[in-house]
């Protein structure tokens, strides 16, 4: 009988200290990035550029190297191993646009992530696909 007493009381000692952590917010990060820092090419200029966006600006972005806009961040092919930027979307107010369900020129697959040079399962890429054409 004191055996169990014992162990229900640990049993909500440790309740506790599980409900504290989880509604006090120990351990978490109050802020959500607002800027990223990504990878990408200049299809006007076919320069490669490391850049920083905010977290709500959508590509194109502006080209350091020509000052066109007109960067577009490299995403990296899972099935296929290469680097690309899909097909543009056109659109009437501006430069064209990613498509919302990109998908590899090469494989036509869509098990894809933002390029990263540092990521481990990225470092064996096997070259480019061909850059979509630049017609602002």
């Amino acid at each position: 009988m004191q055996r169990n007493v014992v162990l229900g009381g640990i049993g909500v000692v440790a309740l506790l200290i599980a409900a504290y952590l989880t509604f006090s917010g120990v351990g978490r990060t109050k802020e959500v990035p607002t800027t990223y820092e990504s990878y990408g090419v200049c299809l006007a200029c076919k320069a490669d550029a490391r850049f920083s966006h905010d977290a709500d600006e959508d590509a194109p972005y502006d080209c350091k190297n020509c000052g066109e806009r007109a960067v577009y961040p490299w995403l990296y092919c899972f099935d296929c191993e290469k680097r690309f930027v899909p097909t543009l979307v056109a659109d009437a107010d501006g430069p064209p646009k990613m498509p919302g369900f990109p998908r590899c020129p090469v494989c036509r697959q869509s098990h894809f992530a933002a390029y990263d040079p540092e990521d481990p399962d990225q470092k064996n890429s096997k070259g480019d696909a061909p850059l979509p054409k630049w017609n602002p």
